[in-house]
This record gives structure tokens, C-alpha cells and sequence, in this order.
């Protein structure tokens, strides 16, 4: 009986490595899985959260030190950009998390951007360097969602 308890215990230990190993492939495989770049399209986005963060600061400061001709407005498009900008720092999050549900994010955001890039080209004060600005970014984040490694970094194992 003693000799089965060891064989157990034997079992035990060597069923214990063989998970331990196994839990370390795992986690090598979400680093690679996490690849440049991902990484690349999660700090652009968070370089674009951070830039919509320093845009609600400027409307704050404006909006203390001017009087707008409402308020109320004022007060939205304050919550609003706040609100993108958090949204945008969870999708960056996530990506880097390797969600599938980034992508349609970042794309809907990207594009977005791209037509506020084009009315600034043109409209009634047109701002060629805001458009670049805004245009750039977005195109790399465009081209980065549609890349092999992002591809199979995002997308769900078939079952």
C-alpha cells in the first residue's frame, strides 16, 4: 500500500510539472501573441487618448477663463471629449490584451478622425497642420488593424 501512496504522490508531482509547463506555454504564447506591432497600434492609441485627455484640460481652462455663449454646451463638449478619451484608453488597454473587439473599435474611431481630418482641410477656417495631425495617425492605426500579426493576435481561436 505504501507503494501505491508513493506512486501517487509520484503522479501528483510529475501531473503538477507538466501543468506548470504547460501554464508557461501558455503565457509564452500570449507574448508572442503580443507583438510589435500590437504594441505599436496600442501606444498610438494611447497617444491619441492621452492627446483627447490634454484637449478636455484646454476646454476646462477655457472654459474658466472665457465666457462661452452657453454654458451648457460648453459643459457637454467638455464630458464628451472626456468620455472619447476614456473610451479610446480601454480600447488601447485592450489591445494590448489582444481583444477581438478592438478592432471595430479603432476602425469606427480611426474613421472618425479622418472625416474631422478632411473638414479641417477645408471649412471655414481651414487648419492643413490640424488635418495632418489628425490624418497621419489615423492611417497608421488603419494599416496597423489589418496586418497579418494584429489579424492573428485578434482574432478568436476556432473551437
Amino acid at each position: 500500500m505504501e507503494k501505491r501512496g508513493v506512486e501517487k504522490r509520484g503522479v501528483e508531482k510529475r501531473g503538477a510539472e507538466k501543468r506548470g509547463t504547460e501554464k508557461r506555454g501558455v503565457e509564452r504564447r500570449g507574448m508572442e501573441r503580443r507583438g510589435r506591432l500590437l504594441t505599436a497600434l496600442s501606444a498610438i492609441l494611447f497617444l491619441e487618448s492621452a492627446l483627447l485627455g490634454v484637449g478636455v484640460v484646454v476646454l476646462v481652462v477655457a472654459l474658466l477663463t472665457t465666457r462661452p455663449d452657453s454654458v451648457a454646451s460648453a459643459i457637454a463638449l467638455i464630458v464628451l471629449v472626456a468620455v472619447l478619451a476614456g473610451g479610446l484608453a480601454f480600447v488601447a488597454f485592450n489591445t494590448l490584451r489582444a481583444r477581438p473587439w478592438i478592432r471595430g473599435a479603432a476602425l469606427t474611431w480611426q474613421l472618425l478622425q479622418i472625416a474631422i481630418a478632411a473638414a479641417s482641410f477645408g471649412g471655414l477656417v481651414p487648419r492643413p497642420d490640424i488635418a495632418w495631425l489628425l490624418l497621419i495617425p489615423a492611417v497608421a492605426v488603419i494599416v496597423l488593424l489589418f496586418t497579418k500579426p494584429v489579424m492573428d493576435a485578434t482574432t478568436r481561436p476556432s473551437r
